[in-house]
């Protein structure tokens, strides 16, 4: 969302420019659409919560994909709308589905598994700019 919006700020300032020239309406547009992409920025990330909080978030899959390390499952997790991967070796899923609050042996963890489990998690951001799960909780933790 917010990067479409500042790609249609982007161009109705280029627009702007290039119809009017670098006059001082023109400047106050620009800065003024800068700044709206600035606060709705703010405004998405003041409305999710707070790093390290914990927030409703639901299990829905176990899956599996190509990486770079070959082929690697993950839960699938749904954080207020937003998909979040975690990684890990049936053990480490297993570990972290427990921390929710279920007991699904690494045994018969497989990818293809459709799960409808509602949890807490915290969460964080990764190095790479990705929203991360830092922490899995059962629901009754709140």
């Amino acid at each position: 969302m917010i990067l479409c919006l500042r790609r249609c700020v982007s161009i109705a300032a280029t627009s702007y420019f290039l119809c009017h020239g670098h006059d001082d309406f023109a400047i106050r547009i620009a800065s003024l659409a800068y700044t709206l992409c600035e606060f709705s920025q703010i405004g998405r990330m003041s409305s999710s919560a707070k790093e390290g909080s914990p927030v409703h978030a639901v299990i829905t899959k176990i899956d599996r994909m190509k990486t770079r390390q070959g082929e690697s499952l993950f839960l699938k997790v749904d954080v207020g709308g937003e998909t979040v991967r975690v990684f890990g070796r049936p053990e480490e899923l297993a570990e972290r589905l427990e921390a929710s609050g279920y007991d699904i042996p690494a045994s018969e963890i497989e990818a293809g598994m459709e799960l409808h489990l509602p949890c807490l998690v915290k969460v964080g951001q990764g190095n790479n700019g990705y929203k991360i799960i830092d922490e899995f909780l059962p629901e009754a933790a709140e």
